[in-house]
Formats: C-alpha cells, sequence, structure tokens
C-alpha cells in the first residue's frame, strides 16, 4: 500500500512555506527526521547493513535466521567498545551490565536473568539504559545499530535530508554517473521527506517501539542536533522498518518538496544556526562545510542550466 493512502502528506513548493509549517509544528511532544528521498522507509542503518559474516550466514541453526544479524551488531558494538578503551576514551553508558552482556552474548531483563539475544533475537537490545546509551554514541560514530535517528527540532531534520542528497549528488559525480539526463530525471521525480513522529501517546505503544533520550555528553554531536532515538521493540532485523507497522501509521505525518527548494532552504537552515559546522562542532564539521557549500553551489548552477534548456 503506497505511503501517501496511510499516512497524513503535505507536499511544499515554497521554502518559506516548508519552513513555517515545521516551525508552527515544532513542539515538544513531536520528534524529527529528514530523508534525502521521500520514497525511503524509516529503518535504522543496521537494516542496510550488508557486511555480515559469510561464516555466520553458512552455520546458522534454522530455527533463527535473525541469529547472525543480530551476532553481528552485537560484535561490531563490541569491537567500537574495546577500541574507546585503546585509545582511552570515555565509553557512554559505561557499566558492569554493558560489559557483560557484550562479552557473553546475552540480554539482561528485568527478572535479572539473560536471555539469549541469538535465540530470542526480537528481544534484543531489552531496555538497559546503560545498552541504549552505548548504542547510540556507537552510532553517532559510524556504527550500524537497530536505533532510528530523531531530532527534536525540525530545521535540523530539514538540513540532514539537504545532506543526504547533497551526498548522494556527490557519489554519483565522482562515479561518473552524474550526466545531464542523469540529473533531470533525479530533479524531477525525487523529493525530500521530513517525517514528524507524534510521541504524546508512546506509552500506549511501548510493546512496539521506545523512545529513547540520552544525555547531551554521549556526543557532542548528538547535543548539537538535538538527537533522540526510537527502538522497535519485539522485532527481528527484517521488520524494523516503522512504516511497514501498520498500528504505529498514525503517528506519522510526512512533508515533501522537490529539489529544487534545496539550495535556499539550505541557506536558510544556515541562516538560523544550522549547518555542518554546528551539527558536528570541530574541524571535522567545519571542514564538512566547506564541502557543502561547493556541492550546494554546484547543484544551484544544475538548476539554472536545466531551467535554460
Amino acid at each position: 500500500m503506497a505511503f501517501s493512502e496511510v499516512i497524513k502528506v503535505q507536499e511544499f513548493d515554497c521554502a518559506d512555506s516548508v519552513l513555517l509549517e515545521f516551525v508552527k509544528s515544532s513542539d515538544t511532544e513531536r520528534l524529527f527526521r529528514g530523508q534525502g528521498d521521500s520514497t525511503w522507509g524509516l529503518a535504522p542503518s543496521v537494516c542496510r547493513d550488508r557486511h555480515t559474516s559469510f561464516f555466520l550466514e553458512s552455520v546458522v541453526d534454522e530455527r533463527f535466521p535473525d541469529g547472525p544479524k543480530v551476532f553481528n551488531e552485537i560484535v561490531n558494538l563490541s569491537n567500537f567498545l574495546n577500541a574507546c578503551d585503546r585509545s582511552g576514551l570515555r565509553v557512554s553508558g559505561d557499566s558492569h551490565m554493558l560489559r557483560h552482556a557484550l562479552e557473553n552474548l546475552v540480554i539482561p531483563n528485568s527478572e535479572s536473568r539473560h536471555v539469549d539475544p541469538i535465540k530470542y533475537s526480537g528481544r534484543w537490545p531489552g531496555n538497559d539504559r546503560s545498552i541504549l546509551q552505548f548504542m547510540a554514541q556507537a552510532q553517532h560514530h559510524g556504527v550500524s545499530t537497530r536505533l532510528l535517528d530523531w531530532s527534536k527540532s525540525p530545521v535540523v531534520a530539514i538540513y540532514f535530508a539537504i545532506e543526504q542528497l547533497i551526498r548522494q549528488f556527490d557519489q554519483e559525480a565522482s562515479a561518473g554517473d552524474l550526466c545531464v539526463s542523469k540529473v533531470r530525471e533525479l530533479i524531477t521525480d525525487q523529493k525530500l521527506a521530513v517525517f514528524s513522529l507524534d510521541i504524546k501517546s508512546v506509552n500506549a505503544y511501548r510493546e512496539q517501539f521506545t523512545v529513547v533520550n540520552v544525555p547531551g555528553f554521549t556526543s557532542v554531536n548528538l547535543a548539537a542536533q538535538q538527537g533522540v532515538f526510537t527502538v522497535m521493540q519485539g522485532h527481528e532485523t527484517s521488520e524494523l522498518d516503522m512504516l511497514q507497522n501498520k498500528h504505529l501509521l498514525h503517528l506519522f505525518t510526512k512533508y515533501t518538496f522537490p529539489i529544487r527548494l534545496v539550495p535556499e532552504l539550505y541557506e536558510k537552515c544556515s541562516l538560523l544556526g544550522v549547518n555542518a559546522a554546528t551539527m558536528y562542532p570541530g574541524y571535522d564539521g567545519a571542514a564538512k562545510m566547506c564541502r557543502q557549500e561547493v556541492l550546494i553551489a554546484d547543484l544551484r548552477q544544475k538548476l539554472l542550466n536545466l531551467n535554460e534548456t
């Protein structure tokens, strides 16, 4: 079934209208997520990770088909923790429970018993705060997890939708795939999206998903981005796309806008204090902003050239 048939959708054709709507809808009971392509679902990064070990897949028990994916996620988290230790870096949520869970492949539960996440993959990662906090830190540094990023700010969500789009343009240009016809196709067919999630009734759906708030010191980027996470509960990896859960669809609104608005929206977001330099505080963020300025200027020129043809 098409998203537009089950989710409230608002389409915009003017940059000022986009910002006005998002500022009006910004409140403490809504979260926002920007995506560079309006056709994408709401699946966490672990669903897009294709690097599950061939060895793991070859020895998987047919009774537990999701086991290798969960095992791979836990191993990646364990490797990140060990790398932090070797580098003398602070581990967010560090606790005996966290280290015991990762080292022994167990999930702590409310009854102080340990559950095997390979056999009972739907129970991973559980609700232990130290594990969720550490997963949030790992994800913000590039480790794939089943947490899904959101922001309390709609302007931040707009920025990340734009960032994903211009990264796509940059990758295709580097691969030599961004010819004039391809640019015209993208600009004509592709839209960006910002999803809003109504969390007023979140307790009524705690069996389906959880909203995870973590301390600002978890990651300087997380604090700057006003980051929050959701995690699906009781689902295997293949079922983590929130848009595939019919019980949750009424909680979402999808806002879409065309690529031609991107240069103007990028500038307006920056004027509001949201750009790579502020979202990624430090030298890396400054360098990222320099690159994005070039990409936005290039996109603006491509749009002008298409208008003239």
